[in-house]
């Protein structure tokens, strides 16, 4: 009986991969190697990156609107930075600038536009903590 059982097996394993040959054209040996071989979906997760003024300026030195070969989609693949960090920076071309031309953004990497990131909720004493923290960072104390 178990001979017939094994040929039985064997038999519907044939059927079963020529009927997906036929549908897919690929044999079922084929499609399990081929998904042995993709990569974890948790390898597909892209991690968050946090980019430098400096950076964000130097890659609109590249940018060209009037070159249609040098597009902002050349620019998203050639630094492997998303399409929609691209346009929006793009649109604060201008608040980039400016903001790196001042003299806090040059003492500090800067990375962001100021009015963005969580609002203060007691501005007073937020204010007065960083002038007490600057005090004691200027007399040495740790």
């Amino acid at each position: 009986m178990d001979s017939e059982t094994n040929n039985d097996n064997y038999y519907e394993y044939e059927y079963l991969d020529k009927c997906l040959e036929i549908s897919t054209g690929s044999s079922l040996t084929e499609m399990i190697s081929m998904s042995q071989q993709q990569p974890s979906s948790s390898a597909n997760i892209r991690s968050r990156k946090s980019y430098t003024l400096e950076t964000k300026l130097k890659i609109f030195e590249e940018f060209d609107p009037h070159n249609k070969n040098f597009t902002l989609l050349a620019l998203s693949r050639k630094y492997s930075i998303p399409l929609t960090n691209l346009k929006l920076w793009l649109k604060q071309r201008e608040q980039l600038k400016a903001k790196q031309q001042t003299a806090a953004s040059k003492m500090r990497n800067m990375r962001h536009l100021s009015g963005s990131g969580r609002p203060k909720f007691y501005p007073e004493i937020e204010d007065e903590l960083m002038i007490w923290i600057d005090s004691c960072l200027s007399n040495g104390l740790r």
